[in-house]
C-alpha cells in the first residue's frame, strides 16, 4: 500500500493490499478500504452519523475515489466504482460505473442491448439509448433525450435536451440538433458536398454539417443536406430533401423542399 503524508487514519481502519491514500485524506474509525483502491487527496471517508451512531463506510476493491469526495457513514461502494472529484456519496452504490455530483448520480446513460459507445463522449445520465445504437467519439447528448433502435451518431454530433431521434436515423459527423426536437424514422443528415470519404483527391475534406435549431420536427425519411440551417419551430415533411436554409415556423416539403 501507499499512504502519503498529511493523512489522518483513525483506529480500526482497514486498508487493503495495493491501495493508495493520497495526501490530506481522512479515513474514519473502522472504515474498510479494499484492495487496489485509490483514495484521492482530501477525500473524507466517514464513520459517524450526526446523532453519534458509528457506522463506518465500506469501499470495495479496485475503486477510485476522487479528490475531495465525501463518503457518508454507512455507505457501501461496490468493486470497480469510480467516484468523481468533489462528489458526495449519501447512499450505497451496488453497480460499478462512474458517479458524480452532490448527491452522486450515475454518469452512464440507460442503454439497451448491443449498443456501442466510443469514448470519450458527454452523455447525460438521464438519456435513453435503445438497442443496436452506435455512438462515435466526442458526441454530446443533453438530458432527457431518447435515441431509438439502430441509430448511428457520427463523431462530434451535439444533441440538445428532450429530443427524440427515431429508429434507423443516421446523424452525420458534426451535426448540431437543438432542444425539444423530433427526428423521424430513417432521417439522414449529411456534411460533405464533395461526396468523398475519407478525403478528396486534393487531400482536403471540408466538413459542413447542418444545424437543426430548437423545436424542429422532421418527418420520416427526410434528408438534410450539408451546411443547411433549419430554423427553430420548422416542420419538415416526410421524404423531403432540404437543400437550403429554412425560416422559423414554416412547413417544408418536396424535393427539393419548399415552404408550403
Amino acid at each position: 500500500m501507499n499512504i502519503e503524508e498529511h493523512t489522518i487514519i483513525r483506529p480500526g481502519a482497514h486498508i487493503g493490499i495495493g491501495s493508495t491514500i493520497k495526501c490530506g485524506a481522512i479515513i474514519g474509525t473502522n472504515v474498510y478500504i479494499g484492495n487496489n483502491t485509490y483514495i484521492g487527496p482530501d477525500a473524507i471517508l466517514l464513520h459517524m452519523h450526526p446523532d453519534g451512531r458509528s457506522e463506518p463506510c465500506h469501499i470495495g476493491n479496485n475503486c477510485f475515489i476522487g479528490a475531495g469526495a465525501i463518503i457518508c457513514p454507512g455507505v457501501h461502494i461496490c468493486d470497480h466504482a469510480i467516484i468523481g472529484a468533489g462528489s458526495v456519496v449519501t447512499h450505497s452504490i451496488t453497480k460499478s460505473g462512474t458517479y458524480v455530483g452532490n448527491p452522486v448520480h450515475n454518469l452512464q446513460p440507460r442503454t439497451g442491448k448491443y449498443c456501442v459507445i466510443d469514448n470519450p463522449v458527454d452523455i447525460d445520465s438521464s438519456v435513453f439509448i435503445a438497442n443496436y445504437v452506435h455512438i462515435r467519439p466526442h458526441v454530446s447528448i443533453a438530458r432527457g433525450t431518447e435515441i431509438r433502435d439502430h441509430c448511428f451518431l457520427a463523431e462530434g454530433c451535439t444533441i440538445g435536451s428532450d429530443t427524440r431521434i427515431m429508429q434507423y436515423s443516421n446523424i452525420g459527423a458534426g451535426t448540431r440538433i437543438g432542444n425539444n426536437c423530433f427526428i423521424g424514422v430513417r432521417v439522414t443528415t449529411t456534411n460533405d458536398h464533395q461526396i468523398t470519404y475519407p478525403k478528396p483527391l486534393n487531400g482536403h475534406w471540408l466538413k459542413q454539417p447542418p444545424i437543426i435549431e430548437d423545436n424542429v420536427r422532421i418527418g420520416s425519411g427526410a434528408i438534410i443536406l450539408p451546411n443547411v440551417k433549419i430554423a427553430h419551430d420548422t416542420r419538415i415533411a416526410a421524404g423531403a430533401v432540404v437543400a437550403h436554409n429554412t425560416e422559423p415556423h414554416g412547413t417544408y416539403m418536396g424535393v427539393p423542399a419548399r415552404r408550403k
